[in-house]
């Protein structure tokens, strides 16, 4: 549990074309990352070395489309490793091409 509201931010690779649904997307293959800003603490980032999956159950290769799901992670955080879970409901803000390597940076 957080103490206050924490700032994030979702990295998600997947195929325009899966038609998998709902569609997972690993951590661990670096095509999903997470990473919190927490408020009174250090941020944490689900990359490099955090595992587990985001499910995707609204999605869209489209700017501005809904995107909707869940997060199971492990995310690095000073002092250790701790487990995320939550769901998110929000909307496409970039689409970047098959050659971008943004979920990696």
């Amino acid at each position: 549990r957080l103490d206050g509201p924490a700032e994030a931010e979702l990295l998600v690779r997947w195929p325009a074309d899966a038609d998998q649904d709902p569609l997972r997307v690993s951590a661990a293959a670096g095509d999903a990352v997470l990473r919190l800003r927490v408020p009174h603490a250090s941020d944490a980032t689900s990359d490099p070395g955090g595992g587990g999956t985001v499910t995707l159950e609204a999605r869209a290769p489209t700017r501005g489309a809904l995107l909707a799901g869940t997060v199971e992670l492990t995310m690095l955080m000073p002092g250790g490793r701790a487990r995320v879970t939550g769901s998110f409901r929000t909307f496409v803000r970039d689409v970047l091409g098959a050659d971008a390597e943004e979920c990696k940076r």
